[in-house]
């Protein structure tokens, strides 16, 4: 199934049968976007990255907060869109 134009398409499983590919396209440390959610590889940073945002807001300024609820918060199902309909599925 092909993606719609302009969209974010996951890299496809031909490609990441080879080692070779794997590096180039497969997250080292952390995973942005749906597609590598849930990869064990990924699971010790995919839980800290809530408390990291977290950590990151509450050390700063009431207008950090106040920038990430108004630019980060309100657009992540714009984000999405940008992505494959069925990827973001199972990301809440």
């Amino acid at each position: 199934m092909a993606a719609a134009p302009g969209k974010i398409q996951k890299v496809q499983p031909l490609l990441l049968q080879l080692e070779t590919n794997k590096k180039d396209y497969f997250p080292v440390a952390v995973s942005f976007g749906p597609y590598y959610h849930g990869e064990p590889e990924l699971a010790f940073v995919e839980a800290f990255k809530p408390r990291a945002v977290e950590l990151f807001i509450s050390a700063g300024t009431p207008e950090w907060y106040e920038f990430y609820h108004s630019k980060v918060v309100n657009i992540i199902g714009d984000i999405r869109n940008y992505y494959e309909e069925t990827s973001c599925r199972t990301i809440t």
